[in-house]
Formats: structure tokens, C-alpha cells, sequence
């Protein structure tokens, strides 16, 4: 495996960390006493996922100056759109936990979907297949933590 760099990858990660920003600063009060100990496990494996699926993505795409005129990024675009609106959603509404949760013209689950939808378009798009295959893997897990919880 050679490692590169990809700045693609980073504006890709920096936007879809955008909305988590505000999140983090402002989160919800209403967040369920049962998200306890329980998820500890769940969240670390996920957590692990998150950072190996970024990683991967950062510094061993095959192609890390992929052409934005690539049909991939199309499929970025309209996940990263969706997310952002999900983000709308969750502000305008009240920024309540329960929104977080809810579902998008009859997608369960959006705010797990629509960020790996993202994740893996991008993985495609730099030709790094070692971070589609950890994506999914986070996103499985990342959905298991969203179905455990709720």
C-alpha cells in the first residue's frame, strides 16, 4: 500500500464536519438517561471504524487527485446535500435528540445513511478500496448503535 494525500478526501471530511461543529457546541438537552454503558462497546468499535475509514481515505487512495467531473462526486453531492438538510432539520426544529432519529421521505435512519453514502461515493472516488470496505463496516456499526439506542 503506497501512502499519498489526499486533499480531496479532507474537504470531503471537513464538510461533513461542518454541522457536527455546531452540534458539539450546542447539543441537544434531551438526549435518553439509557444511552448509558451499554453503548460503550458499540461507540468504541464505531469510533475505530470512524478514524481507520478516515485515515484510509486521507492517505492511501490510488487516485487522490481524482477529476471532480467524475460521476462519484455527483453521488457525493447529492449525499452531502441531504445531510446538510438533515442538519437544517435538526436546527430549525428545535435541536432535540428525537429529531436526530427521525425519518426523511421515508428513509429510516438518514443521519446514518446519507453521511457513509457520502463516506463510501468518496472512497470510490479517490479509488480506495481499503476505505469503502472499512466505510461500510463503520456504517453497519454505526447503524447497529442508532438501532440500539432508539
Amino acid at each position: 500500500m503506497k501512502l499519498t494525500f489526499s486533499y480531496n478526501a479532507v474537504v470531503v471530511f471537513i464538510l461533513l464536519m461542518l454541522p457536527n461543529i455546531v452540534y458539539f457546541i450546542s447539543p441537544p438537552t434531551d438526549v435518553p438517561e439509557t444511552l448509558g454503558s451499554s453503548m460503550k462497546l458499540l461507540g468504541l468499535i464505531e469510533n475505530i471504524f470512524r478514524i481507520i475509514s478516515f485515515l484510509l481515505l486521507f492517505f492511501v487512495p490510488k487516485n487522490p487527485n481524482a477529476s471532480i467531473k467524475s460521476p462519484w462526486v455527483i453521488g457525493i453531492i447529492i449525499f452531502m446535500v441531504l445531510y446538510f438538510v438533515l442538519w437544517g432539520r435538526y436546527f430549525f426544529e428545535g435541536s432535540t435528540y428525537e429529531v436526530l432519529g427521525k425519518d426523511f421521505l421515508g428513509i429510516p435512519m438518514p443521519m446514518v445513511i446519507f453521511p457513509i453514502g457520502c463516506l463510501i461515493c468518496t472512497a470510490f472516488w479517490l479509488d480506495c478500496i481499503p476505505a469503502v470496505i472499512a466505510t461500510i463496516i463503520f456504517g453497519m456499526v454505526h447503524a447497529l448503535s442508532h438501532f440500539v439506542s432508539n
